[in-house]
C-alpha cells in the first residue's frame, strides 16, 4: 500500500503536515509528499509568467528531517503547480 500527500509548497498548512508525519512515524510508516517546490502565487490555471512562492527553510526541515527518518519519500508535483497551455 502507498500513501501520498500532493502539493507540498510554500502555502501548504503546516500543521496538518505535522499531523500526518506524526501519525506516520508513530506507525513506523512511510508517506510519499508530492512537493511543488516554486508555487505559483496566482492562479495555477493561467498559463502567463506569474511571482513564485520557494519552499522556506522550515518546510525544507519538515522535509529533510521526515526523509532522514524514513518517514517521507519525497516526489515532485510539478515546479511550480502551474499550467503550460491555455486550453
Amino acid at each position: 500500500m502507498v500513501f501520498r500527500y500532493d502539493d507540498y509548497s510554500a502555502n501548504s498548512v503546516t500543521s496538518a503536515e505535522l499531523k500526518i508525519i506524526e501519525a506516520f512515524r508513530k506507525n513506523m510508516a512511510a508517506i510519499t509528499f508530492g512537493v511543488i517546490p516554486y508555487k505559483v502565487a496566482g492562479d495555477v490555471h493561467d498559463s502567463f509568467p506569474q511571482d513564485l512562492l520557494p519552499l522556506d527553510s522550515v518546510k525544507g526541515e519538515i522535509l529533510k528531517t521526515g526523509f532522514e527518518e524514513g518517514v517521507i519519500d519525497i516526489s515532485m508535483h510539478g515546479y511550480s503547480h502551474q499550467t503550460n497551455s491555455s486550453e
